[in-house]
């Protein structure tokens, strides 16, 4: 789809970690809570080709501390030069947010990520609850 939101079809679903070998080891939910996956244009190589693009939104508020993990679950070491952001800081947000300096990396991915699409749109992210990849040049209105 371009220009648009793409809606993963799988949501992700919470992992038992409780041992079937040690049945006195506690379940622990270490994945984000199961929700829709939105994916927006970082996420398509196919780029808006409107001339005044819109805002995408990639992940809602409602997927709270998981945000930078669902983010960066599918970027690789390729992506991540793609979209001038630092491998380390990627892994680590995939880690989750019990990992040590998660949020400081995911600051850092919001400060440095920008794409460019095959129309010459520059895109960067912005973060206000909802997730948003931003064309260049966007401002968004003043509220009330």
């Amino acid at each position: 789809m371009r220009g648009s939101l793409q809606t993963i079809g799988a949501t992700l679903q919470p992992v038992n970690t409780s041992s079937p070998s040690n049945p006195s080891k506690s379940s622990r939910l270490t994945d984000p809570p199961a929700l829709p996956i939105v994916r927006g244009l970082f996420h398509a190589p196919s780029m808006s080709q409107h001339r005044n693009p819109e805002p995408a939104l990639v992940l809602l508020d409602s997927h709270g501390i998981y945000i930078p993990q669902l983010f960066c679950a599918d970027i690789t070491q390729e992506d991540a030069e793609l979209m001038c952001v630092d491998w380390q800081d990627v892994q680590t947000c995939q880690a989750g947010p019990e990992r040590e300096w998660y949020w400081e990396a995911w600051d850092s991915i919001l400060q440095s990520a920008s794409f460019t699409d095959e129309s010459g749109t520059a895109w960067t992210l912005h973060q206000d609850g909802d997730l948003w990849e931003i064309p260049e040049g966007f401002t968004f209105p003043e509220c009330c």
